[in-house]
């Protein structure tokens, strides 16, 4: 495994990447964050990816998108894996809700499991899950509502609070 780190105004944040390239997780700034990835992947070897630059140019509001990155959804279940496939191409400032996903998924009828797959993103900002809103509000968000208001922010898309 390698990882790199990248800035933001909240913080440092980190991707890891399996040694065929594939992005198998997104670290949200938070502080300390090599020494988590350290006891999470112990061994990984810290080294400049293009990823990080993408996740930068993400966090200063930049119109990045994330085509052709490689993700490894493969210790992940089949649907979750599909859930994240099929959300992946929500384009930035666009939401869906959870029904609309777990359809694009290829079953209109498992929104919940849609948003126990979405749960489940290893890699945040990367796959969109963020751009998932409960049909009544904004839903959950893996790391926390603030997160998920802070990503719809930086996206320009701004939601009521109240929600």
């Amino acid at each position: 495994m390698v990882y790199g780190l990248f800035k933001s105004k909240f913080g440092t944040g980190a991707v890891v990447l399996s040694l065929n390239g594939a992005v198998v997780e997104v670290f949200l700034p938070a502080a300390g964050i090599e020494k988590i990835i350290k006891k999470k992947y112990p061994g990984a070897v810290k080294k400049s990816v293009k990823e990080t630059a993408m996740l930068e140019n993400y966090f200063a509001g930049n119109n990045e998108i994330f085509i052709g990155v490689k993700t490894d959804f493969s210790g992940l279940p089949l649907f979750t894996g599909k859930v994240l496939n099929a959300i992946r191409n929500i384009p930035r400032g666009e939401t869906v809700t959870y029904k609309q996903a777990a359809a694009m998924a290829g079953n209109i009828k498992a929104a919940r499991a849609a948003g126990s797959a979405l749960a489940r993103n290893p890699v945040p900002v990367i796959i969109p899950c963020h751009r998932v809103l409960a049909k009544n509000g904004l839903g959950g968000f893996s790391a926390g509502i603030k997160w998920k208001l802070r990503l719809l922010e930086i996206e320009k898309k701004k939601i009521n609070r109240e929600i």
